[in-house]
């Protein structure tokens, strides 16, 4: 089951897909993809970045704000992850398959975490891949892993 907002991102990015725009292959080709584009990349963080500061981001804060910020970068990363997953794949893009959107989000812990422990198997094979958008990757383990460590 897809939620009303996905739903309706998902008719709108078919609709562009099938008027020739190629649909990104993974969700590393379309996070490469957005982060090339500054004024797409713009247009998703000033209204965050606004209701947040009180005043809108000036265009050239924008790469010191995310270089210097790795949760902002991380964020973007988990939200492009959810909207690949469920909306952009062609195939298994639903909720049994992928982590939802609250899961992909925690990836703004990353650069903060030396070890990130979840029970959640989507959440998880999800973070390992956004993982490798830190500078200094967390241990990404299952709650099983973990417990195992820590009684050994």
């Amino acid at each position: 089951m897809l939620s009303e907002f996905t739903q309706g991102l998902r008719a709108a990015l078919k609709a562009v897909f099938e008027n020739g725009v190629e649909r990104p292959r993974s969700m590393g080709a379309l996070i490469r993809h957005y982060a090339r584009n500054d004024d797409f990349l713009y247009e998703v963080v000033n209204p965050i970045y606004e209701r947040a500061v009180g005043r809108p981001i000036v265009r050239g804060e924008l790469w010191p704000l995310l270089n210097s910020l790795p949760h902002w970068r991380m964020f973007l990363m988990g939200y492009a992850c959810a909207i690949y997953q469920r909306a952009v794949k062609q195939h298994g893009f639903g909720h049994w398959n992928n982590p939802g959107h609250l899961d992909v989000w925690s990836a703004t812990y990353l650069p903060s975490c030396d070890v990130f422990v979840t029970a959640d198997r989507r959440q998880r094979r999800a973070l390992k891949i956004l993982n490798k958008g830190t500078a200094r990757p967390a241990s990404i383990r299952s709650y099983r892993e973990w417990r195992e460590t820590i009684f050994s």
